[in-house]
């Protein structure tokens, strides 16, 4: 297994959040400034992993990580399957429970520990830079949940 394909995978993840982030924008109106700025910093995340594919064509992307390869790709297959159950029963507490389920995958997980990483290296300063304004989904999701919602 290589890097780009651990990263192609994580790509996949953030899009996927995003297009989840979206449908529950459409369908629960109360919140959808919130899931719609998510949505969009999936892509912003997915923007800057096509980045570091890049970097890692060319060896100048540290080492990442890439054991739970696996836990993402099952993770992808499901995102298909969450969305059609959750249109067919649209529920404001139900997506602030997958949401902070998906933020809490190894995936997602893993992506905010390499963006939170203290690091010299001027490649993963770039990415972090890139990455300052989206950053950590799960704390804010939980914030917004507790204060609107519990």
């Amino acid at each position: 297994m290589n890097i780009t394909d651990y990263l192609i995978a994580l790509i996949e993840l953030e899009e996927n959040a995003s297009r989840l982030y979206l449908t529950f924008s459409s369908l629960i109106k109360e919140d959808y400034n919130f899931w719609w700025g998510l949505s969009n910093e999936e892509l912003n995340h997915s923007a800057i992993l096509k980045t570091g594919i890049q970097f890692a064509k060319i060896n100048k992307l540290p080492h990442i990580t890439t054991e739970n390869l696996e836990d993402v790709r099952k993770l992808n297959k499901q995102f298909d399957g969450i969305i059609e159950d959750f249109e067919k029963n649209p529920n404001r507490q139900k997506a602030f429970e997958i949401a902070l389920e998906i933020e809490s995958s190894a995936g997602e997980s893993h992506y905010q520990e390499f963006m939170d990483t203290q690091s010299d290296d001027k490649v993963v300063q770039i990415l972090q830079k890139l990455n300052k304004e989206d950053d950590d989904h799960y704390n804010r999701i939980k914030k917004y949940y507790g204060e609107n919602i519990l």
